[in-house]
């Protein structure tokens, strides 16, 4: 054998080595998938509170033209069709979009589901005040917006007057500290 062809041979790879080498980066690459994948829902919880952080901006500025909150119309019930459509029209002059009302943890879960588009057409509904201008801003606790479920898993997130946006246990630990009581 030639001199040059032993150093070819000595820096080739072997097939044995070269499906080792595929076996390692296809273990890798599951359990990187299975990682994103575990977490992914989290990672969709930064688009959800800024969904919910526009929707709170858009209610205080309704709230300061119009020096009171928004009414539900009698005849409209909770959770319709109709209910949503009100939502979606009231602050709309707020420029909030279709989008800005759609948890993007609940669009993917449908469409790996396959569920039917017919769901809800908000993802995210306001708190139900009285018409007082003060109201809104006199119960603090009270969140001005919710999702529609537990999607992040941390619990609920809402939206509060402050503009905070917080999960419903770190609400119910809050809670708790102030109280001296555990939420176990």
């Amino acid at each position: 054998m030639s001199a040059t062809r032993k150093r070819k041979a000595l820096q080739a790879f072997t097939l044995l080595e070269m499906m080792a080498a595929i076996l390692i980066f296809s273990i890798l690459a599951v359990v990187i998938w299975s990682a994103y994948r575990a977490n992914l829902s989290h990672f969709e919880s930064a688009p959800c509170m800024a969904n919910l952080r526009a929707l709170q901006v858009a209610l205080a500025a309704r709230m300061q033209d119009t020096t009171s909150w928004p009414q539900l119309p009698e005849g409209i019930d909770l959770g319709t069709y109709q209910e949503h459509d009100f939502w979606i029209k009231e602050l709309a002059p707020y420029e909030i979009k279709g989008k800005s009302w759609l948890c993007p943890t609940l669009q993917r879960t449908a469409r790996e589901k396959r569920v039917s588009v017919n769901g809800p057409k908000i993802h995210y509904l306001p708190s139900l005040f009285d018409s007082a201008a003060a109201t809104p801003y006199l119960w603090p606790k009270i969140p001005w917006v919710m999702e529609v479920g537990n999607n992040h898993g941390k619990g609920i997130l809402m939206a509060f007057s402050d503009g905070s946006i917080r999960p419903y246990s770190t609400v119910l630990q809050e809670a708790a500290t102030k109280t001296g009581t555990s939420s176990d």
